[in-house]
């Protein structure tokens, strides 16, 4: 069976990672010979700045032109074989450093080494296996700079440094060593408890980009585990917005704004820290996109497959929405982890054959195959080819071939289990048929792959171009009306939208019809009245046809109708990773939605820009622990409806 490292259990020893730059843990091996072979030439990073080595194998090393005074991180996280990492200079002498089985690393085997430079000049970086042993498999090197940062200016709320928005990262380095616990009110909705020998922060400012989407990164240099508070408003008057401990590199902070955008043009705060009082540099970019269009990680963003080229992607994140439930998604017990869709169809019979290798590295890759007579998305129905093998169970393993995944004709099984060898039987493409693919990294590494093609019988592949690319879809109750609204970005063949509802997100039945753009390339705006909605929760969702009368179902989206009164309204209850919160508000402005224990301690906390009267908002609970919650809301008039209770399972 599959075995996961929670990063939970890792946390409960942060306080190790301060020691590992130069000392291995319980049980780890120390420094390695420098006796290793060059992978070829030296490498200057760019400071501040990030440089990937691709693939280096157990007993090689890179050469890195250093700089006096520079900070630098080595780091192999992801690597799926236990790496060690030692330094030296390339002159000469004793090693500078070295690191076995890092803390930093979200799984336990992989290094990670921060570095001050103590000369400018050559330093061999050197990759081993675990002991210091060679091997023939990849893993990904991570070399970062960074710069001495300035002394500690922005401890306070009104010292806060401007941070651009580029659509690139740009990371710059900072610092929170000398920094106080500020006295800005109140205390973030992560990363606690707060006292002043564990809470030194630091402040940082910017305005949200015209679409609101955002990513906001921070990169370890001497602080590798970093805590991150997202805030609206003014110094003296702001609401919590987000709050992220371990989501990006290691254990520092990551938060991604991509599905859930901010208020464009509005100003926010943000607040670094370390864990348990760590202090140190680390680098920090806010990361914005230009165009936001329906993401291929969602099947509704799917790429069309339109010739039998080799496929090669690379995805970071799950998508907006989730497309695959018990009901679809077969063999892929883990849903959606990190994946990517793309749809195909053939313009000759035959039959495919296909095989997906990770690039740079052994990373587990699953997949699944849906066929249809129409474009669904999601895909409904358990899918016709499905592996979801581990690598470890298949033979020959740790060689980079256990790591790949396909169908060829050497297998019979149509689906296989995590007991499996990573390949299943061919598929007969059956002209009229259109094939919706789903890719899936399960080790969430963000790491690239390749898929290469094989046909016989004369098969070969034509374009099967999605009839609407959806850039956006809301339900917003009114009074006693729910208007749903949609915009699509292009679109081709496209008939009508047929508008469904349904009370419980499962049954859901036609109660309307909206004409199609047909063929566009600009952005097209639609919306629908719902005069009669059920009192209680509006789950809707669109059915957009094609001429030729191919479909697919976007999202779901959900408004509630009916007297809430002083109480919230909580569906669904129980609920696992999203929930809904119908209340009425008083008058319009921003609402403060918190989240209490059983102990009635604040363990969540989000802000919503509410209009007066009922509406409906999603709170994400993927992160809470399973047990019962409390929730209030605090109205923009100052009055506070009184708490619901809720059970995350």
């Amino acid at each position: 069976m599959r075995t996961r490292v929670s990063r939970d259990l890792l946390t409960v020893v942060p306080l190790l990672v301060a020691f590992q730059f130069v000392v291995p843990g319980p049980g780890a091996f120390g420094q390695c010979t420098n006796n290793n072979t060059l992978l070829g030439s030296a490498i200057t990073p760019p400071c501040p700045g990030t440089t990937t080595v691709p693939c280096i194998t157990g007993g090689q090393y890179a050469l890195v032109n250093v700089t006096l005074g520079n900070i630098y991180s080595f780091s192999t996280c992801g690597a799926a074989w236990d790496t060690q990492i030692t330094i030296f200079n390339n002159t000469g002498g004793g090693s500078l450093g070295y690191n076995d089985d890092s803390g930093a690393c979200p799984a336990l085997g992989p290094s990670y080494l921060g570095w001050t430079a103590t000369f400018t000049g050559q330093l061999r970086v050197l990759v081993d296996a675990y002991p210091c042993a060679s091997n023939s498999l990849c893993a990904t090197l991570t070399i970062t700079c960074a710069t001495v940062p300035a002394a500690v200016t922005n401890n306070e709320c009104a010292g806060a440094i401007t941070l651009n928005v580029n659509d690139v990262c740009t990371m710059q380095t900072y610092s929170n060593a000398g920094a106080t616990r500020s006295t800005t009110t109140p205390n973030p909705t992560c990363g606690g408890t707060f006292t002043n020998g564990n809470f030194k922060d630091v402040w940082f400012k910017f305005t949200a980009p015209a679409n609101g989407v955002v990513i906001i990164e921070t990169a370890p240099g001497t602080l590798t585990d970093s805590r991150m508070a997202l805030l609206k408003g003014t110094c003296g008057s702001y609401t919590n917005v987000d709050c992220d401990d371990d989501g990006g590199v290691g254990y520092m902070s990551k938060i991604d704004r991509r599905c859930n955008p901010l208020v464009p043009g509005a100003n926010y705060f943000i607040r670094v820290w370390g864990y348990a009082g760590a202090t140190g540099s680390f680098g920090i970019c806010i990361r914005s996109f230009t165009s936001f269009p329906t993401p291929q990680e969602d099947c509704v963003g799917g790429n069309t497959v339109c010739s039998s080229d080799p496929i090669t992607n690379q995805v970071d994140y799950v998508g907006c929405s989730n497309d695959l439930t018990g009901s679809n998604r077969g063999c892929l017990m883990g849903n959606e982890r990190q994946g990517s869709w793309y749809f195909f169809t053939p313009s000759v019979a035959g039959t495919a054959s296909l095989t997906i290798s990770p690039i740079g590295g052994n990373v587990d890759y699953d997949f699944a195959i849906w066929e249809r007579d129409a474009l669904q998305c999601p895909p409904v129905g358990a899918p016709t080819r499905c592996s979801w093998a581990y690598p470890p169970n298949v033979p020959l393993y740790p060689a980079p071939s256990s790591f790949q995944t396909g169908m060829r004709p050497a297998s019979f099984d149509l689906s296989e289990s995590d007991v499996g060898d990573g390949f299943v039987a061919p598929l007969p493409l059956v002209m009229g048929k259109i094939y919706i693919m789903y890719i899936d990294n399960f080790d969430v590494t963000g790491q690239s792959f390749n898929l290469t093609w094989s046909f016989t019988g004369g098969a070969s592949l034509d374009c099967t171009t999605l009839p609407v690319e959806l850039i956006d879809l809301q339900a917003i109750a009114h009074n006693t009306v729910i208007d749903v609204t949609w915009a699509t970005a292009t679109e081709k063949n496209s008939d009508h939208f047929t508008v469904e509802r349904s009370p419980d997100n499962e049954t859901f039945a036609p109660i309307g019809t909206v004409a199609a753009a047909g063929d566009a390339q600009g952005r097209n705006d639609y919306s629908f009245a719902d005069t009669d909605p059920f009192i209680g929760a509006n789950y809707y969702r669109l059915k957009q046809v094609d001429y030729n009368g191919a479909f697919e179902y976007t999202r779901t989206v959900v408004a509630f109708m009916g007297q809430t009164g002083t109480r919230p309204v909580i569906f669904p209850n129980p609920a696992t990773d999203r929930l809904n919160v119908a209340f009425t508000a008083t008058m319009d402005g921003p609402a403060l939605i918190h989240v209490q224990d059983a102990l009635g301690r604040t363990v969540a906390e989000t802000s919503v820009q509410t209009a007066r009267g009922e509406q409906t908002t999603v709170i994400p609970i993927e992160k809470l622990a399973r047990g019962w919650y409390g929730l209030s809301i605090a109205l923009p008039d100052g009055s506070v409806l009184p708490s619901g209770g809720f059970l995350k399972r």
